[in-house]
């Protein structure tokens, strides 16, 4: 589970950009940013089969085929025809629950394409978590030493991760009382660097097993935020 948003949505945001000189504060122009969310991706690097009524067109109904990842490619390169600083964020669930294509081979396949798309990062959602933080890990950094050792590595021998980091501000280790992942992210367009807190839902534990929070624990997401 994740934060609600868009498949794919573009967000106008205005940041004004302070200036200090000779001890005096000046505003400079608003720079207008561009940034791409997309959450709840699943693994879904196939478009799916999608019907609604339509009582316009002959027989009343439109069938078609919906998302994937060439769908997204080829909305992104719209985008960014538009703008070519467009930043790419993820908003959780990028990986798990995720069809054959994807879950076969440990979502390595979805990584890569995540990657080749130029996600700047993404938020860990509950999906993330399906096989423990050791596999999510695993899936990031790369290597082949998996709790699923029939699955890692067998799309790509030499799997190497993801270019992509994961952040959360409130997903903590028990081992330690600090974030297992870096809470914000800092990225820049435009000249403006524009900094990304995430969090994951602190009840993530009701969504998934006790196993795949093992070694973890969530705090209030507001409250890990202010903190920062």
């Amino acid at each position: 589970m994740s934060y609600p948003s868009s498949a794919l949505r573009p967000v106008s945001v205005l940041l004004a950009a302070l200036l200090l000189a000779s001890g005096c504060q000046k505003a400079t122009a608003p720079v207008e940013v561009n940034v791409a969310a997309i959450n709840d991706f699943h693994g879904n690097l196939l478009s799916t089969p999608f019907k609604y009524k339509d009582a316009a067109v002959e027989g009343g109904e439109v069938k078609l085929k919906a998302g994937g990842i060439a769908a997204l490619s080829g909305l992104l390169a719209e985008l960014r025809a538009k703008d070519s600083q467009l930043l790419l964020v993820g908003a959780g669930d990028m990986l798990g629950g995720s069809p054959p294509i994807s879950s076969m081979w440990a979502d390595e396949p979805s990584v890569d394409a995540l990657d080749l798309l130029g996600l700047k990062f993404s938020v860990v959602g509950n999906h993330e978590l399906d096989q423990g933080i050791t596999e999510l890990r695993r899936q990031i950094k790369g290597g082949c030493e998996s709790t699923r050792a029939d699955k890692a590595c067998q799309f790509d021998q030499a799997y190497k991760g993801a270019d992509f980091p994961y952040i959360s501000a409130n997903l903590m280790e028990q081992a330690t009382g600090k974030p297992a992942f870096d809470a914000y992210r800092i990225e820049q367009a435009h000249g403006a660097k524009i900094a990304f807190v995430g969090a994951t839902l602190k009840d993530v534990g009701a969504y998934v097993s006790a196993k795949s929070m093992d070694g973890l624990y969530t705090v209030d997401e507001a409250d890990a935020i202010n903190a920062l």
